[in-house]
């Protein structure tokens, strides 16, 4: 009789060490039970909220308050008596929804027509400071050899007042322009 009852007591024994390891590792691996006031609380954008996007920062070159008066600085060519170029600080008003950079480069070209008439500049994108100009086929003809020196400086002191530009690419009909006739225009830096 004294074995039977080591056996139960063996068997008791080892069914309470299997059901202890049990919730041991029950408890390791179950993820943890936190009170209600523990709870993290998730939160989310309800439906009768409006989403508020921020606006977006356009630069105005101007004095005016009212975006259908932008102006923009334009740089006309002037010689003096010996024929050393300087330029000329003039304003003009940007019509409503059209391009600061882009209205600035074509209405430097209509006031000093330097370049061909039917030239146009058609786009500028600036991406990490590079600006690139693309022109029609125009731009590459109708410049005496000094026009293009008086061309290119004008719109580097032009485009110099937008500080999101550093350097300027000059394109026509979507072909990389090295050179104005003789005039190197491969790496130009706006000036300030």
């Amino acid at each position: 009789m004294k074995n039977k009852g080591s056996r139960s007591l063996l068997v008791i024994g080892l069914t309470s060490a299997v059901v202890v390891a049990g919730l041991g590792a029950y408890t390791r691996m179950a993820p943890p039970h936190r009170p209600p006031s523990m709870e993290v609380e998730e939160t989310a954008i309800k439906p009768s909220e409006p989403v508020k996007t921020p606006e977006p920062q356009v630069e105005v070159h101007s004095d005016h308050a009212s975006p259908a008066e932008r102006t923009v600085a334009l740089y006309l060519p002037k010689f003096d008596k010996s024929d050393s170029l300087s330029f000329e600080r003039t304003t003009s008003k940007v019509p409503a929804g059209e391009d600061l950079r882009l209205f600035a480069v074509n209405q430097f070209m209509k006031e000093t027509k330097i370049a061909d008439p039917q030239a146009r500049l058609l786009s500028v994108s600036v991406k990490d400071g590079l600006a690139t100009l693309s022109f029609n086929s125009a731009i590459t003809s109708g410049f005496g050899s000094d026009d293009e020196r008086t061309f290119v400086e004008g719109i580097r002191m032009i485009l110099g007042q937008f500080k999101e530009i550093e350097k300027l690419e000059f394109y026509a009909d979507g072909v990389k322009l090295d050179s104005l006739g003789h005039f190197e225009i491969d790496n130009v830096t706006v000036k300030r």
